[in-house]
């Protein structure tokens, strides 16, 4: 659904976006889902990645690891373990606007074709399990991952890399080109 559902995310938060640049870890951590009716609490492991923004932003882009067997109590799909969660890059005027521009991309994809990652809106608090008077209430989204996208598509995930424009289905190559040039992303790979 489009609507926000509050999220309370609990790690070292010193230490992750300390040590962002030099290790990638998995931190021991707690995510909080609520809603109007219920609320689930998930010990995770948390990961910052992406390239780019983990060496450009103050907060680097978080992928979420949840036990799968939690998923399966929940009757959840097990595919989707694994979820990056995109966060806001630096504490500046902008930054949330920056962040919805993103997630309506995604959506907007998605209006063009169901072979789109789907996203998840979240408010979310930030706690750092170090210092928990240190917190952050931020807007952010979850991209379903690879492995949730193939599943929903009757298809697989190939992590491969070097395959050429004639080996991909005519349409949706054709699609992805008119899509990135129609919201301007230029570097796109």
């Amino acid at each position: 659904e489009d609507s926000f559902i509050h999220v309370v995310l609990e790690t070292t938060f010193d230490s992750l976006i300390k040590n962002k640049k030099v290790h990638i870890k998995n931190y021991s951590g707690t995510i909080l889902f609520k809603n109007k009716k219920e609320e689930f609490k998930l010990k995770v492991k948390v990961t910052p990645r992406g390239r780019s923004r983990r060496r450009v932003c103050e907060m680097p882009p978080l992928k979420i690891d949840f036990p799968i067997k939690d998923l399966k109590k929940l009757r959840l799909f097990p595919g989707c373990d694994k979820l990056k969660l995109v966060t806001h890059c630096n504490d500046t005027k902008g930054s949330d606007q920056v962040l919805m521009k993103e997630y309506w991309a995604y959506k907007l994809y998605n209006q063009l074709t169901p072979n789109s990652f789907k996203v998840f809106p979240v408010k979310i608090t930030y706690i750092n399990s170090n210092n928990p008077s240190e917190k952050m209430e931020r807007f952010a989204f979850f991209i379903e991952s690879n492995e949730e996208l193939a599943y929903r598509l009757n298809g697989t995930y190939d992590e491969g890399f070097g395959t050429t424009p004639n080996k991909l289905d005519k349409d949706s190559y054709h699609n992805t080109l008119m899509f990135q040039y129609m919201i301007g992303n230029a570097d796109w790979d």
